[in-house]
């Protein structure tokens, strides 16, 4: 199974999603493990729109490390998350 994965590559390219809104620190730090090492986080500038109008929002988004050679499993992760969910509280 693939899974998609977010790439560097040109300041003006573009790619349609969600925002999420992490509302905690603890949410964030969750978010992190998940992604491990496979990911690095980088600050970008997005277009969102809210109540009809489109406004710039700063925010962060996780980013392919090619390099990583974590195991990128969808039950490890799923492990890593519940595990982090009963312990981070």
């Amino acid at each position: 199974m693939d899974y998609p994965a977010l790439l560097h590559y040109e300041p003006s390219s573009a790619v349609d999603g969600p925002l999420l809104q992490l509302r905690t620190q603890s949410q964030s730090r969750k978010l992190d493990k998940f992604e491990g090492e496979s990911y690095a986080v980088s600050p970008v500038t997005v277009i969102a729109e809210k109540n009809g109008r489109l406004q710039w929002v700063k925010t962060n988004v996780y980013l392919w490390n090619r390099d990583a050679l974590e195991d990128w499993t969808l039950t490890r992760r799923r492990s890593i998350i519940q595990h982090s969910m009963t312990t981070e509280r």
